[in-house]
């Protein structure tokens, strides 16, 4: 994303000097992408001009990416590739952003800029995190199951009487042969929220022990459009929830 771009569409936003000399203390970063060295004044020159002098978005640490060798797969949410997006932090919402949500890490990473072949990349802070999106995802916190102070994001796939949310989850772990020697194995939770609870939304039989009086349209629904609704059918899932919203909006 061009610099002029951040510079017209995002206000505030400067990497803290108290992060750099605690993460710089020789006044040097090495490139993730090659071993050649950059100046901290340089990166704090150039933060400055891409986000300004507000420290509330970019205050993480640095981010190293993803392992390397030999590892199939990935650890983002989506693919490797950078995602435009937005990100609310202390009720301000930072727009035309590059990001990546590491869900291995429980990490969303920001891209601030290229210099001598040198991409800075910033693990942002999860406490001061309320919401963000990526390419017209929305993810929100959410709660875990066992009310810990652990922060957990999660896709929302559908909202309105009832949301439904996908937490997703990635560990890499030693293969069985082939071609590689470690593959990112990949966990789907998907919950319905629904006057305040939360329920394990495990497959069709949810909705129907939900909302039994509208079973028989349910039902009806995922025979015409001839949808399978298990935990990894998103986009099935998210299409029965949208439309068990709009019996229950009709209902009214």
């Amino acid at each position: 994303m061009p610099n002029n771009k951040h510079n017209k569409h995002i206000k505030g936003l400067k990497l803290i000097l108290l992060l750099l000399s605690t993460l710089l203390p020789f006044g040097y970063l090495l490139s993730q992408n090659t071993s050649t060295p950059v100046s901290s004044n340089i990166v704090k020159s150039e933060l400055d001009k891409l986000y300004g002098v507000d420290q509330r978005l970019v205050s993480g640490d640095f981010y190293s990416g993803a392992p390397l060798g030999s590892v199939s797969g990935h650890p983002y949410f989506f693919d490797e590739t950078w995602k435009e997006g937005s990100v609310t932090i202390e009720g301000i919402k930072y727009n035309n952003l590059l990001l990546k949500f590491d869900v291995a890490s429980d990490m969303l990473v920001l891209k601030t800029y290229t210099l001598n072949n040198n991409t800075i990349q910033l693990c942002l802070k999860k406490e001061k995190i309320s919401g963000f999106t990526m390419n017209e995802a929305k993810f929100i916190r959410f709660p875990d199951e066992n009310k810990s102070k652990k922060i957990v994001f999660a896709q929302l796939c559908s909202e309105g009487n009832v949301d439904f949310l996908l937490v997703r989850n990635k560990v890499m772990t030693i293969t069985n042969g082939g071609d590689s020697d470690f593959i990112y194995k990949e966990y789907f939770q998907n919950y319905l929220r629904y006057n305040g609870q939360f329920i394990k939304f495990n497959n069709k039989k949810t909705l129907y022990n939900l909302f039994p009086e509208y079973k028989p349209a349910l039902k009806k629904y995922l025979s015409q459009n001839n949808l399978s609704t298990s935990k990894k059918d998103t986009h099935n899932l998210t299409m029965l929830v949208d439309y068990c919203n709009s019996l229950l909006n009709n209902s009214k």
